[in-house]
């Protein structure tokens, strides 16, 4: 090759445009399908899945954005909720990453991969104007378990953040999860608390627990929301 040649003019001599995946792809498609709805930045995903996680409910617009396809539910108004025993399962693996979420990944990487089975595709979409830019992706997935699945390996890939950030409320009884408040100081974060009313009630039963506990006597625990 002539030390001199022309990146442009060796790409312009190959017939590449002919070497495409047009004939197994359906790519006008799959831009049609994606594009009336919002592309998500990784955070906002995760934010969204803790929500269904939590028992909350998704106006179709934010279960059509993780799925990444306008998704009919009937009624553009209608809230959609996980059914349990789907949040349950879910549940168990995000504690499986707050207990230890650098080895969250080897523990349950090889069920999430048999559950997603490669029913989803990727597409990275940049956001934003002049010097803030976001990175966002649009996850077309074949359906709502291929979504979940991938939003959960945002929280066990290790080299993320996610995971590492990861707590379940400080209420006891609680369970629902969210992420470590920021430091205020050098040291630990504070205790994540999903209300600020769950943090009244664990600091009200913890100084009771103390003033029981200095005079001798056991308190049991805070009773079990539900």
């Amino acid at each position: 090759m002539p030390a001199t040649a022309d990146p442009a003019e060796l790409l312009g001599s190959l017939t590449y445009y002919t070497l495409t995946t047009d004939s197994l792809i359906d790519w006008e498609k799959l831009a049609a399908a994606r594009k009336p709805v919002e592309a998500l930045a990784p955070e906002s995903r995760c934010a969204l899945f803790l929500c269904l996680v939590n028992a909350e409910t998704l106006v179709p617009a934010e279960w059509s954005s993780l799925v990444g396809a306008a998704v009919d539910t009937g009624h553009p108004t209608h809230r959609i909720r996980l059914p349990e025993e789907v949040a349950v399962s879910l549940r168990a693996a995000l504690l499986r990453v707050v207990e230890n979420p650098s080895t969250a990944l080897a523990a349950i990487g090889r069920n999430a991969a048999a559950i997603q089975n490669g029913n989803l595709v990727v597409i990275p979409d940049l956001a934003g104007s002049g010097r803030t830019w976001e990175i966002r992706e649009h996850v077309v997935a074949r359906s709502m378990g291929e979504a979940l699945i991938y939003a959960l390996w945002l929280f066990l890939d290790p080299a993320k953040a996610y995971g590492k950030a990861l707590r379940v409320c400080g209420r006891e009884g609680c369970g629902k999860f969210g992420f470590a408040p920021p430091r205020t100081t050098r040291g630990q974060p504070p205790t994540y608390f999903c209300s600020a009313d769950h943090m009244k009630e664990q600091r009200r039963a913890d100084s009771l627990r103390r003033v029981h506990k200095s005079r001798g006597k056991s308190v049991p625990n805070i009773r079990r929301h539900k």
